[in-house]
């Protein structure tokens, strides 16, 4: 295992649930056809990356990109919206791949009490990746455990307790899944108990033949599935209470539903003027999802009425949303221009009350499931913040824990008092707020 660091570039983080993963991973040993197929997958995508190297250097100013969507941009041409991204890869995948030391394996041995999480991370030097990380809350360090590389740059990735089998098709296989979604059109999802696959178990959406999906970095309506995105897929969640579907968000306007069994496209929504920023389920309802867009507003759409039931006119761009654990009515959500949001959906458009609480971008947002009334919020400005939210809303800790801008934040599952952070440091932060809220809240 390897210590955690490295350049700038954590776009998302989110905890995988203590027990969730296998003890001890499978060494994906692939064939001779698969083999093939991963060389010239690294062959196609380093020559996409040489033919525009202008690109493929971020500095910040092209990072900041990453939270942006030009709203100019022209999503409805007559042949349909062409797709601009940077593929990103390079042959070492292969050597990886290829790799036989079985030594290894013993590193990578999971413990029941082990705490898990993974981020996407773009580093500066154009390698993108998937990264699972080891927390060691006895010692407090942050080991890799493993990573899988990315064929663009990441923008979000969400954890998946079923997914897709090959030899299961059309049942729902349980296990551990990362979703991660790029600047390309479509969705992968990786099986987190396999070491050193080439490929992801299931691609949804993308090219009518697979692999196109990284022949060229411009994609046309032409080429792809008329079920898949047409844009960058921004946001993605999947649902606990319905394991079998997961939603994505795009730059191309729609909200899809997927069924993880069979790889189909369920659904698509197409109640927003504007590229979708965020997609969220309602614990307490899982038929209920929340989507919040660049048209500055948020939705409430019932899945199986497959209608939208509530629309909020929120004045800003929704950066993040989060639904109450125990009242599907209350919810969440932190904006572009700083402000942290309560809304109740008995009370119409109107928020019940509304906060300055960042300067800038307030980029996350994560409500505790066991501590009542705590919130974290994190932003630009490279502030975590803690609040009160019972009653009016008060800060309970206001911290620069040194992660620049801080992109994401997820409070732990299992152990509540554990807040994950991920920004352009470069590297993953556990936080333990224990003493921070212990007046407050009596932990």
């Amino acid at each position: 295992m390897e210590e955690a660091g490295g350049p700038a570039g954590l776009t998302s983080g989110v905890w995988i649930p203590i027990g969730a993963s296998k003890a001890v991973p499978e060494k994906y040993v692939p064939s001779s056809e698969e083999m093939e197929r991963a060389r010239g997958k690294v062959a196609m995508m380093a020559a996409e990356a040489g033919d525009g190297d202008e690109d493929e250097n971020m500095d910040d100013e092209e990072f900041e990109e990453i939270e942006e969507i030009d709203d100019d941009d022209d999503f409805n041409s007559d042949d349909g919206p062409t797709l601009e991204v940077p593929l990103q890869g390079t042959a070492e995948g292969i050597a990886d791949i290829e790799s036989d030391d079985e030594s290894e394996m013993d590193d990578l041995h999971i413990k029941n009490s082990d705490m898990l999480f993974m981020c996407t991370h773009q580093r500066h030097n154009g390698e993108p990746s998937l990264e699972v990380y080891i927390y060691d809350d006895s010692n407090q360090n942050i080991f890799l455990h493993h990573d899988i590389p990315l064929p663009a740059i990441p923008l979000c990735v969400t954890w998946c307790g079923a997914g897709y089998k090959a030899d299961n098709e059309g049942s729902i296989s349980s296990g551990s899944y990362a979703a991660v979604t790029t600047f390309l059109p479509f969705i992968e999802v990786w099986d987190l108990d396999v070491i050193e696959a080439p490929d992801p178990v299931v691609t949804l959406g993308g090219c009518k033949r697979t692999s196109d999906n990284y022949r060229s970095k411009t994609l046309t309506s032409r080429e792809l599935k008329k079920s898949s995105h047409q844009d960058s897929v921004l946001c993605a969640r999947w649902n606990p209470g319905v394991r079998k579907v997961l939603a994505s968000g795009s730059a191309d306007l729609t909200v899809k539903l997927w069924d993880l069994a069979t790889a189909e496209n369920l659904h698509t929504f197409k109640h927003h003027q504007a590229p979708i920023q965020c997609v969220e389920w309602c614990a307490k309802n899982p038929q209920l999802m929340l989507t919040g867009s660049f048209d500055q507003t948020v939705c409430m759409v019932d899945c199986r009425s497959q209608k939208v039931t509530g629309k909020i006119d929120i004045g800003s761009t929704p950066e993040a949303m989060q639904w109450s654990q125990t009242d599907e009515n209350l919810m969440w959500m932190t904006t572009d221009t700083g402000k942290l949001v309560q809304y109740d959906s008995r009370k119409g458009g109107k928020p019940s009350w509304s906060v300055q609480a960042h300067t800038g971008e307030a980029s996350g947002l994560t409500v505790n499931n066991t501590i009542t009334g705590l919130i974290a919020t994190s932003g630009v400005d490279q502030q975590i913040k803690l609040w009160d939210v019972r009653s009016d809303p008060s800060v309970v800790c206001s911290r620069d824990l040194g992660q620049g801008r801080v992109f994401g934040l997820q409070f732990s599952p299992d152990k509540p008092t554990f807040l994950l952070a991920s920004g352009d440091a470069g590297k993953p932060l556990v936080y333990c707020v224990t003493e921070d809220v212990s007046s407050a809240f009596s932990t």
